[in-house]
């Protein structure tokens, strides 16, 4: 067979021969538990491609298909989705080694419709079943329309369509309800942990966007379904987004989206982490100086990101862009400034971990007296 290019990113690289070896693996695991007919609550619709012996679409139960994925790589369901959906092994591979997972979600939600032969078996009067691309891929759709994202107009579509004027711009606040709104609805499907990845991702891709439009070096960001969705994932998984930003703003090698990506993926954030991150900051030996004009640059063009965001965000998120900001002040070298910010994150929620590494790094003063006239805490109406 054909072999795949090799990887160009931090992944390894599969082959065909990786991909039709892993469908015959979930086909062997699920195969003694599938039948024809006989729908139930909690079965799956699941087609057997290339196989004579058993029923071309078949119901499987969800904990068995679930089950038949563990110990799998992380590439293994989304290249199932995409198999399942007619799309062929060694471009599967060849996607992957260019761009590794997401490259694949991305095709899935760009381009994959539903097989007609599962629409078949789930049209009246077996009526709307999920499918395994239901759950690996995080398609939510009615069997007749297409795809989520085509159909289910996405957070932005949505207020257009209902402006009345040309001037009816939906102001950030409320951009950032509806992003939420669908985030919920997103990761409480049985897709949920890989909607929440797709998010995830789109976010890293979103910060990166915003932090590298020169627009936004000397003014606030404006791009609003940008925004809402880094809103969202600062909301839902603050730690790793604290840490791509800090990494990304402070540190003087430029990350990858790869490495943002990968990063924003890790919920094994701790203390010692930030800690971590703040001494790579300011005690490494390639670190910044507090003056760099570099460093000015970045913090000046992350916090016209997050500066509309803090207006308008829901108010754990406004308090906790104290937080961050306090970790730029620190970096720059404004102690004081650094210690009043981050007291008033924690003085919000004391379990704020970013604010905490900040306050116990410069313990050694007296936090009260050190605490400066600077405040930068939320000042507007926030949700």
């Amino acid at each position: 067979m054909m072999e795949s290019t090799q990887s160009t990113g931090e992944w390894p690289t599969i082959t065909e021969d990786d991909v039709m070896d892993m469908e015959s693996r979930i086909y062997e695991r699920i195969r003694p538990h599938a039948r024809p007919g006989g729908f139930e609550p909690g079965l799956l619709v699941v087609k057997f491609r290339n196989m004579t012996d058993i029923a071309p679409v078949c119901y499987v139960p969800a904990d068995v298909f679930d089950q038949a994925f563990q110990g799998e790589p992380e590439w293994a369901s989304a290249a199932w989705t995409l198999l399942n959906a007619n799309q062929m092994a060694d471009d599967i591979a060849d996607t992957y080694n260019r761009g590794g997972l997401w490259a694949l979600r991305a095709w899935i939600m760009d381009d994959v419709s539903p097989d007609p032969d599962v629409a078949y078996a789930m049209t009246p009067p077996a009526g709307r079943f999920p499918t395994p691309m239901d759950r690996h891929s995080g398609i939510t759709h009615p069997v007749k329309e297409i795809m989520m994202n085509h159909v289910s107009a996405d957070f932005m579509l949505r207020l257009e369509a209902a402006a009345q004027y040309p001037e009816e711009e939906p102001d950030l606040n409320t951009v950032i309800t509806e992003a939420r709104a669908d985030y919920a609805r997103m990761t409480s499907s049985s897709a949920g942990a890989q909607m929440d990845a797709i998010w995830r991702d789109a976010a890293a891709y979103n910060w990166l966007t915003l932090t590298s439009d020169p627009f936004n070096a000397t003014e606030w960001a404006s791009d609003s379904r940008r925004l809402a969705i880094v809103s969202t994932m600062l909301e839902h998984h603050r730690e790793p987004m604290d840490m791509m930003i800090l990494g990304t703003t402070l540190l003087p090698d430029e990350k990858s989206l790869q490495w943002m990506r990968r990063t924003l993926a890790d919920d094994d954030v701790d203390a010692a982490k930030f800690d971590r991150m703040l001494s790579m900051a300011l005690d490494d030996e390639y670190a910044y100086a507090p003056g760099d004009h570099l460093l000015a640059r970045d913090v000046r063009i992350a916090m016209n990101v997050l500066d509309p965001l803090e207006q308008n965000a829901p108010t754990d998120v406004a308090w906790h862009i104290c937080a961050i900001k306090s970790a730029f002040l620190f970096a720059q070298g404004d102690h004081a400034g650094a210690m009043d910010l981050a007291l008033q994150a924690k003085g919000y929620d004391p379990s704020d971990m970013l604010a905490a590494a900040v306050t116990a790094r410069l313990s050694g003063g007296d936090p009260a007296g050190m605490a400066g006239t600077m405040t930068f805490g939320p000042s507007g109406p926030v949700l």
